[in-house]
Parts: C-alpha cells; structure tokens; sequence
C-alpha cells in the first residue's frame, strides 16, 4: 500500500493595498517599539526642573530647595515693615531673595539688587554674583508720598540666576517670577518654577527645563495661576504601547 503524497497549501496573496498598509504599520511599530524602550530605560537627567506655582504675599516667604534634599538653597520673602514713618524714607514693602550659606544670586547694577534675567540669558561663571540678600523689589514711603523701586517691579516671568553648592560642588540654576505692584502695601511675588544643571560646573540657560531647549513652557502668569491641568499624550509612546498587544494597551 502506497503512502498518499502530503498535501501541500498555497500561501494566500494578499491584496498590494493591504500588504502595502501592514508593511507601513509593521514598520511604525518598529520605531515606536524602539522610542518606547529608550522611554523605559531614561539617561540621566542633567536638568532638574520642578513646578511651583505659589503666590508669596505679604509677610510670606518661599524657600527653594533645588535639588530636593530637604534643605533650603535659596528663599524669597515679601516682607512687610509696618512703615508708620512718612517725613523721611521708611521701606514699606520688600521683596527680597536671600541665598543659604555658601550659595549666591546673580546681581544686575548693583550687587544689591537682583538681576532679573529673560529667557535665554545664559547663568553660568563668567556672571556676577553675591552671596547676600538681593533686593528685587521695594515700595517705601517718604514726605507722606509711596515710591516703588526695583528691577523686579511690574515684570512678568524673569529668572532669578543662581549659583549653589551640591556635594562640594557649584552648579547653576533659575527661578521665575512675576512681580506686581497695584496699589500701596500690595506688593506680591509669584514664583512659577524652577530648574537646576546635574553636571557640576556646567551653566543653565534661563528657561530650560531639561526638554531639549529652552522655552517658556513652564511661564505661569499670576492671572492663570488657578487654570487646571493641561493633558498631553505622546503619539509616539502610544503607537509603541499598541504595538506590544494586549500587554501594551493594558499599560495603555
């Protein structure tokens, strides 16, 4: 008795439409996988950034721990004098930003007096700094008449540049703040955010918050500072997580 011969299927041809779009997909799904295992497994950050929004009224104070180790790198303060004085100068009103030890503030035309960087401006060691309290903003009384003063005053979204010690180590770092003065004994500070370079030494430019470029995509006016959460997806994270299957779009 013969074996019967084994039967043998011919491969089905796909339409040229449909294999074009699973070649293209296949493809896609390729790259995305790629992007998303390079988003699994981050390089170290060399920019620390972190979002505040907090209103500093008067007689309030902030302080910035950079790098978040629990202690207090730099602090901004709206002090209140209680000015009674008015037949001679008495400060009414200060903002002021105070470095901790070790740690300094870039200075503009005077080294009282805070600079108040824009966007771009490069913090780094070829730039002027003080290691004592620096003034950005005051309104003070004289001869029955309130004067306001300051190179913080009525600006909105400036950077304070910063110089401060890590394991025995300087790095450079920013804040940003918006400052206003509407009438007498209203003088108040909002402090948006801010960022800090991991390599010791390296400068930061104002703005940047490790995204690739520096931006204003942390700029928080005071006038949004009670707007809701923007949500953003990333396409092509999301492409990759569908190309996994159903473990992807579990975790999707």
């Amino acid at each position: 008795m013969t074996k019967p011969a084994a039967r043998t299927r011919k491969p089905a041809e796909l339409s040229g439409v449909l294999n074009r779009n699973l070649s293209r997909y296949a493809l896609a799904a390729s790259a995305a996988g790629v992007g998303l295992l390079s988003l699994a497994m981050p390089s170290e950050a060399e920019i620390v950034y972190t979002k505040v929004d907090r209103l500093i009224g008067r007689g309030q104070s902030y302080g910035i721990d950079l790098n978040h180790d629990g202690i207090v790198d730099f602090s901004i303060h709206n002090i209140f004098n209680g000015c009674t004085r008015s037949f001679t100068y008495c400060p009414a009103l200060e903002i002021v930003a105070f470095p901790a030890n070790g740690n300094e503030i870039e200075y503009g035309v005077h080294p009282w007096y805070a600079a108040a960087l824009r966007p771009g401006a490069v913090i780094g060691s070829g730039v002027p700094m003080n290691n004592a309290q620096e003034f950005m903003a005051d309104e003070f009384r004289s001869w029955g008449a309130f004067y306001y003063f300051g190179s913080w005053l009525g600006v909105s979204n400036r950077f304070l540049g910063l110089r401060f010690q890590m394991n025995g180590e300087t790095h450079y770092g920013w804040a940003r703040l918006t400052v206003r003065s509407r009438e007498k004994y209203r003088l108040t500070a909002f402090l948006s955010d801010f960022a800090y370079e991991t390599q010791a030494n390296k400068p930061i430019i104002a703005s940047d918050t490790g995204s690739g470029s520096a931006d204003d995509a942390g700029s928080s006016p005071v006038s949004e500072m009670f707007s809701g959460p923007t949500l953003e997806t990333n396409s092509t994270a999301t492409l990759g997580l569908l190309a996994l299957g159903a473990g992807g779009l579990a975790i999707w």
